[in-house]
């Protein structure tokens, strides 16, 4: 969890929805986003001038936590429950899609039109129990890149199904 410094633009703590920092890397450069809800995203510019501070929580079910170390403890990293996150949305050129599998199975990502057409197989193997990560470039299933406007993103495995709507801008 984290709160924005009192006297920005943004005062509150990230939470539930709340305010919330992103940042996306390897792209041709790196790109870092802002929201005051957490559903609308602001690209941030070199002179915004924020502070993010840290606030100690405990631990519980509901969160996703990522381990900074070197992750060789000898114990596999495996959510307890099934999550998908995906960002940054909007995008433009790439999004991701974070998942989390409790157990082994299956793994299919579809994107899908609005009108429910499939626009491309992201993804369609046997997946390890563990944490994952595929990116989805705006491209249909013959290389070519999609138009603007809102897609849907399911993902399934054993006898879990997550739809999430993602937009691309140009």
């Amino acid at each position: 969890m984290f709160e924005f410094p009192a006297g920005g633009a943004f005062e509150s703590r990230g939470q539930d929805g709340g305010p919330a920092v992103g940042f996306s890397n390897g792209l041709t450069e790196s790109h870092g986003w802002i929201s005051g809800d957490g559903e609308s995203w602001h690209p941030l510019a070199g002179d915004f001038g924020f502070a993010v501070l840290p606030l100690l929580v405990e631990v519980t079910d509901d969160m996703l936590v990522k381990s900074l170390g070197d992750g060789n403890d000898g114990t596999p990293d495996v959510p307890s429950e099934f999550y998908v996150k995906v960002g940054p949305n909007p995008f433009n050129p790439k999004v991701v899609v974070r998942f989390g599998l409790p157990k082994s199975g299956v793994t299919e990502i579809d994107v899908f039109d609005v009108r429910g057409r499939l626009v491309t197989r992201l993804l369609n193997e046997e997946l390890e129990a563990g944490h994952h990560e595929v990116t989805w470039a705006g491209t249909d299933s013959a290389g070519r890149r999609v138009s603007s406007g809102s897609y849907l993103l399911r993902i399934s495995s054993w006898s879990i199904n997550s739809v999430q709507r993602v937009t691309m801008v140009k």
